[in-house]
């Protein structure tokens, strides 16, 4: 009787974590139109519009060697999602500005989201992860 309770104990515990592993995507960022070969690109990947461009879900950082490069980010929950980046020339670790409001390096979002009159919107940047693997493409 206890080793069945065993096996059900184990089996239940192997189907939770399989269905668990399931609803988790890799999600692999192309950056592409990179003109200036230095510095390192910076990537947020955000998971609410209430999080949008103040607190990342998730951040990498990649040396720019090449004009493109590719970010993987690993177990992330399926659903809705926003990407922005910048190519941190100086490597100083953070967007310079001009003036305090104007971008001096180079910045994207998914989706191509226009920055006009301020920063992209959540809504023209947001997308589904609903694969176990998805890839996007942003060109700076």
């Amino acid at each position: 009787m206890n080793s069945l309770i065993t096996t059900i104990v184990i089996f239940l515990f192997v189907f939770a974590h399989n269905c668990q592993a399931q609803d988790k995507s890799n999600l692999i960022v192309h950056v592409q139109d990179i003109k200036t070969i230095s510095g390192e690109i910076r990537i947020g990947l955000y998971d609410s519009e209430t999080n949008w461009l103040e607190r990342t879900f998730k951040s990498e950082s990649i040396e720019v060697i090449s004009d493109t490069c590719q970010v993987v980010f690993t177990d992330i929950p399926k659903g809705e999602y926003a990407i922005s980046l910048y190519q941190d020339e100086n490597s100083n670790g953070k967007l310079d500005m001009t003036m305090g409001i104007i971008p001096k390096e180079k910045f994207a979002a998914s989706n191509q989201a226009p920055a006009r009159f301020g920063p992209p919107k959540w809504k023209n940047a947001k997308f589904n992860i609903n694969k176990n693997e998805q890839e996007i493409t942003i060109k700076l």
